[in-house]
């Protein structure tokens, strides 16, 4: 059974290596993001909405969705939101 794991690898590893592209892809989106305004961050919903009403699939738009939440959680770090009266910090 080892020589197995040596030659097909763990699932884990399998997944691994099938999802660092994708979360190389998001990295170097997200660090394009970081010159984005607040409003453009923002405005990328609409834009994925209008992309996917056009026919674009979601796994298409999967990379830049994860960058964007990546990017705007970023930004919320630190601030205080009310979340039904109840000042929560993000």
């Amino acid at each position: 059974m080892h020589i197995f794991r040596k030659i097909f690898k763990t699932k884990t590893q399998r997944d691994i290596r099938v999802l660092a592209p994708l979360v190389q892809k998001i990295n170097a989106l997200d660090e394009q993001y970081k010159s984005l305004s607040d409003s453009e961050l923002q405005a990328k919903t609409d834009e994925f909405r209008q992309r996917l009403a056009n026919g674009e699939t979601v796994d298409s738009l999967m990379c830049e969705a994860f960058a964007t939440v990546k990017n705007a959680c970023r930004r919320l770090l630190g601030v205080a939101v009310d979340v039904c009266g109840h000042d929560i910090k993000w």
